[in-house]
């Protein structure tokens, strides 16, 4: 069920008494509030949280106390059961972490033999014949240190709820922590993944007010990504070891709250632009996002100011929309529209890509002429990029080239934390070449924050800023090859021309 239906059932939960009074609850039971999808959101698990102690637990109206009682399991790492179960964190809550088995067997070597007992046993048909014999002729060594919580639970086939609990954990460790000790594994999709923790991007602090310039920043770019109902910005301030500091970022339309998802904007763009088609809508958002974005000066610390130099906008979801907004707009000396160009075995990496007349190429990036023949289009290589995001927000603090966030406090990032940690890489080989490949995670969550975050690092590269030689991580040195820049009207004709002579 839906958050936003079920608060509405709960605000209408009182009942006529006999004599006709209104009548409200004094107990309520919150049953397993959360499912595998939102244990896995932080901000589905911020919205539970606040359901919980808002509308349930104000059932019983101004001035009255209520009971709750809250069976749950947790199913992941700081997930809302994990959370409220904490004292520290909730003390309103008394919360009591229930486990199967509260110590484990001190003999290890005996329950390896009763575990290869156990596999050969069921590979035979034998269920767990072998196993429990073992067991039975040396239980008081096996059950040496063991501790469980309710001694008579175990199935009719073995002979102590030991036995039992230690069959769950030799079946799937991963599943009885969770299910079964309350106390599961953080996830190790990507054992040798590139990933993002929310709670290590929103840490990532520099101590400057949002919205302000830190005085070693040099230059402004910003990234622009474009949804259906949502556009998302990102506004970073660059140094020239491309070190960067977030200096602004959010959407259009403005949201109301500090946690959301971009399924629930209020309002979002149809409520704002009524009347107008889905491309009419990105376009004039896009219109009135980038003036509110560029058209304003952002102040340095010590003094000064800068302005957005240049801007890169997604032009995926509705391209024509967005390439005409630009063209026509006030920003287009500054705002490019992009797109990624991932590598695939028909298509090799953009960076090895031969330049052409009249191109401007970089770091697995092009700029080149938009189609149709009209303006100019930046083409990136977005696993690379994204990398190379990962590298700057994970790039210890004080050295050259990592990003940081503004203010003192990392509660105030949680939905951009978020957005970063939504995806993950793992080595994929194509054409025999070995690189990063980032993916959404299995539980979709928004990411869109972290496509601005990267689109914004492309657009700094494109304006000049260039890696500290001897920094780490240093990305490979830039591919400059192709014939030398000519008039951009000249590449225009040439393109039109090349067209031309395709359809003859």
């Amino acid at each position: 069920m839906r958050a936003a239906g079920l608060t509405g059932r709960i605000r209408g939960m009182k009942h006529a008494g006999a004599e006709g009074e209104s009548i409200r609850p004094d107990l309520v039971v919150i049953d397993d509030p959360q499912t595998d999808d939102s244990a896995a959101s932080p901000t589905q698990n911020a919205k539970r949280a606040r359901l919980l102690s808002g509308a349930v637990l104000g059932l019983a109206g101004p001035g009255v106390k209520i009971s709750a009682v809250m069976p749950c399991t947790v199913i992941a790492p700081r997930d809302m059961a994990d959370q409220i179960l904490n004292r520290d964190e909730h003390p309103e809550w008394n919360g009591e972490r229930t486990r199967m088995l509260y110590a484990e067997p001190t003999d290890s070597q005996g329950w390896e033999k009763y575990a290869e007992l156990r596999r050969e046993s069921l590979l035979a048909g034998e269920g767990l014949r072998r196993a429990t014999e073992y067991y039975g002729a040396n239980r008081a060594a096996l059950d040496a240190g063991a501790k469980v919580a309710w001694a008579e639970r175990f199935n009719p086939d073995e002979l102590s709820a030991i036995q039992h609990a230690m069959n769950l954990m030799l079946s799937d460790r991963r599943s009885f922590l969770a299910e079964y000790q309350n106390d599961p594994e953080a996830d190790d999709a990507g054992a040798f993944a590139k990933e993002l923790r929310a709670e290590d991007v929103a840490s990532r602090l520099n101590g400057v007010e949002r919205g302000q310039v830190p005085g070693e920043c040099t230059r402004l770019t910003a990234g622009f990504d474009v949804g259906g109902e949502l556009l998302w910005y990102a506004v970073v301030g660059w140094d020239e070891r491309f070190g960067g500091s977030v200096v602004d970022y959010g959407c259009w339309p403005r949201q109301n709250r500090a946690v959301f998802e971009a399924r629930d904007a209020r309002p979002g763009l149809s409520q704002a632009y009524p009347g107008h088609s889905e491309s009419q809508r990105v376009f004039a958002g896009l219109r009135d996002l980038t003036a509110a974005v560029l058209g304003r000066p952002y102040f340095r610390v010590g003094g000064g100011e800068l302005r957005v130099e240049k801007a890169l906008a997604d032009r995926g979801w509705q391209p024509e929309a967005v390439s005409l907004m630009i063209r026509s707009g006030a920003y287009s000396s500054v705002l490019l529209p992009s797109v990624g160009v991932g590598r695939s075995l028909t298509r090799s990496a953009l960076g090895t890509w031969k330049g052409r007349p009249g191109e401007r190429s970089g770091y697995h990036w092009r700029l080149t002429v938009g189609e149709g023949g009209r303006g100019r289009m930046l083409q990136f290589d977005p696993d690379m990029w994204k990398t190379f995001v990962w590298e700057r927000l994970t790039s210890p603090l004080g050295g050259a080239g990592a990003l940081v966030l503004p203010g003192r406090s990392a509660a105030a990032h949680a939905l951009l934390a978020e957005h970063c940690a939504a995806e993950y890489a793992t080595p994929e080989t194509i054409r025999g070449v070995t690189f990063d490949k980032w993916r959404e995670r299995p539980v979709k969550m928004d990411n869109h924050l972290f496509d601005a975050l990267v689109l914004a690092a492309v657009a700094a590269g494109v304006s000049g800023v260039r890696w500290e030689p001897h920094a780490p991580g240093t990305p490979a040195p830039e591919r400059r090859g192709g014939a030398a820049p000519v008039d951009f009207a000249e590449l225009v004709r040439r393109n039109r021309a090349a067209k031309a002579e395709g359809r003859r």
